[in-house]
């Protein structure tokens, strides 16, 4: 610990003096540093912690400051301008009234950070996270704000002529009368109350057709998406009432044609083979021999009724060719199929 403290106050030494070179300053770490009113513009000081470090009024003018740690120092009136900060770690640092035109600080950390006052124009504040900060009169003009995090802002007196808000998250940010909006375009930016968004449009903001709905509006894409329900159903109720009449009046077409030109199916006559049966006249038959001829009957189902004696024979079996004395061949023809 000794050691450190001996390096620590040795570098806070050199940089005061203007003399340390940039392989000692890369990665450094200085918290609680007190370098106010240093000069280290165009230094080198990438992944420098400085947390909770004094630099107010420091000169830090094009310097190299990328993935540094400030988180909690004290940059009043700093000058910051073309610096490097990108994914730099800020979060409550105080830069009000510093100048930062044109300073990269893309995805930077910048949440609850103070800009009260501070010289933002044209700085680069694309995917940066700057929620809840304080930016009441500061000075946004052409500022790159795409993609970031806006939300609970103070944007009071803010001038953000000519910014690109595009795709930003502006919920719960704060706007007054004095806010300067002219040009500015706010394009998919999303949080702002449809209220809200006419006021900005009337002091020449831009992009607001595009601003996201309030939660208790119906979305266009749903009212989009009903209409287009609506006219698929009506054109489903056309189409229908349309296949109908055409079904209809293909019917009728079909039934027409059938009745002129129908041709009727010749009749197929179906041959049945011939089938003998055995009779015997009833006056050659004795008493017993019939009797003797029910007894040898198999199946019942087999003795064919006579509907008039005199003319016909008794009903017999088929049976082989034993005590007939007379004989007759018929033969059975089923009637042709309709």
């Amino acid at each position: 610990n000794v050691g450190n403290l001996a390096v620590k106050e040795y570098l806070i030494t050199a940089i005061l003096a203007g003399d340390v070179s940039d392989r000692d300053l890369v990665g450094a770490d200085l918290p609680r540093a007190s370098l106010g009113g240093a000069s280290l513009n165009g230094r080198n000081l990438s992944r420098i912690r400085l947390i909770l470090a004094d630099l107010k009024e420091v000169n830090l003018c094009g310097a190299n400051l990328t993935s540094a740690n400030l988180v909690g120092a004290n940059l009043q009136k700093g000058n910051l301008s073309n610096a490097r900060l990108r994914d730099a770690k800020l979060e409550a640092a105080t830069l009000s009234e510093a100048n930062l035109q044109r300073a990269d600080l893309c995805r930077a950390d910048l949440r609850n950070v103070d800009f009260q006052g501070a010289d933002l124009r044209g700085a680069d504040f694309s995917r940066a996270d700057l929620e809840g900060a304080d930016l009441r009169g500061a000075d946004l003009t052409g500022a790159d704000l795409r993609d970031s995090n806006l939300r609970a802002t103070q944007l009071e007196a803010a001038n953000l002529s000519g910014a690109d808000l595009s795709r930003c998250d502006l919920a719960a940010a704060i706007f007054s009368e004095q806010t300067q909006v002219a040009n500015a375009d706010f394009y998919r930016c999303h949080g702002i109350d449809r209220s809200l968004a006419a006021q900005l449009a009337e002091r020449g903001a831009l992009g607001f057709g595009r601003v996201s709905r309030p939660a208790l509006e119906i979305p266009d894409f749903l009212v989009l998406k009903e209409k287009q329900t609506e006219t698929v159903q009506d054109a489903e109720t056309e189409t229908i009432a349309v296949e109908t009449a055409v079904a209809e009046e293909g019917e009728t077409e079909v039934q027409s044609v059938l009745a002129e030109d129908a041709v009727v199916a010749p009749l197929q006559v179906v041959e049945v083979p011939e089938t003998v049966i055995e009779t015997v006249q009833v006056d050659e038959i004795e008493p017993n021999q019939v009797l003797e001829l029910f007894e040898t009957v198999a199946d019942p189902s087999q003795v064919v009724e006579v509907t008039n004696p005199q003319e016909t024979t008794q009903p017999l079996v088929n049976k082989p060719k034993t005590t007939s004395t007379t004989k007759r061949r018929t033969t059975r023809k089923t009637p042709p199929i309709k």
